[in-house]
């Protein structure tokens, strides 16, 4: 089993952290759960970032303090697996931060209170799952494809479930545009839609955006784009494409009760869990 860990500075001590896990198709990832650690040196002391193992593939550090000089950390998760309580480790992560890069951090605050407080409009995020158990109900794991269209419990991604629990999000919205694309057999129209959002979490291709005042208005994440300064991210430029009312994408519940990384700084949680 392999673990692969990314990070993103958001903000001075606010970190995200994500992890994927690459397995065996037929692996139960629910006897996994995971520690975040942290160190100063490659080489340890490692120090646990909380007590209790979480079955999550999201984190947001809060806790660890960089101080008043310039840091260089150091992450990397633990998954212990329940059934013969073996461990297994990410790569380290290597995370340096200026402290002296003080206007992407309040460029990035100002974002932030922008879209919450004038222009942005609460969307629910569904992160879409690229990793873990196959869908039973369309996915031949002999044949290592899809038997099934448009499944209803996997959303047409062959993962079981299909996306992670959402996480409550602002996103600011362009006007959209009509794009027509014409095969041999079919016109089909598309309407893309442009927006921008803070560093609130990560945004990847794939990934589901719902308006919670229109829940009917679904937009799949086409690719996101990133502004920086010094590494330290300030706004995800996204480029989108309305997801049409007959799209098995449509079937995704809405779940009402979603938090922000700010409320719950666990994420990329199961939905059904």
């Amino acid at each position: 089993m392999q673990l692969s860990l990314n990070t993103k500075i958001i903000e001075y001590n606010k970190t995200i952290l994500t992890w994927d896990i690459e397995t065996d198709l037929r692996e139960d990832l629910h006897k996994f759960t995971f520690i975040v650690q942290v160190s100063e040196s490659v080489i340890g002391p490692w120090i646990n970032l909380f007590k209790d193992p979480i079955y999550a593939f999201g984190f947001v550090d809060t806790i660890t303090q960089r101080g008043m000089v310039d840091k260089r950390l150091y992450y990397r998760v633990l998954a212990n697996d329940s059934s013969n309580n073996k461990n297994f480790y990410s790569n380290e992560v290597c995370l340096e931060e200026e402290l002296s890069n003080y206007l992407s951090r309040y460029i990035a605050r100002q974002e932030r209170l922008v879209l919450r407080r004038y222009n942005g409009r609460e969307c629910l995020l569904y992160p879409r799952k690229k990793f873990g158990p196959r869908c039973k109900n369309c996915y031949s794991e002999i044949d290592r494809k899809i038997i099934k269209s448009k499944c209803p419990f996997c959303f047409g991604t062959t993962y079981e479930d299909g996306y992670f629990a959402p996480i409550k999000i602002y996103i600011n919205f362009e006007a959209n545009n009509k794009s027509t694309d014409r095969t041999n057999y079919e016109v089909e129209e598309n309407v893309n839609i442009g927006g921008w959002t803070s560093t609130d979490s990560f945004i990847e291709a794939d990934d589901i955006l719902i308006t919670l005042k229109s829940p009917d208005a679904r937009y799949l994440v086409k690719s996101v784009t990133e502004t920086a300064i010094k590494d330290s991210v300030i706004k995800q430029i996204l480029s989108l494409v309305q997801i049409k009312a007959d799209r098995v994408e449509q079937l995704l519940p809405i779940d009402v009760d979603a938090y922000t990384i700010d409320e719950f700084n666990v994420f990329r949680r199961e939905r059904n869990k």
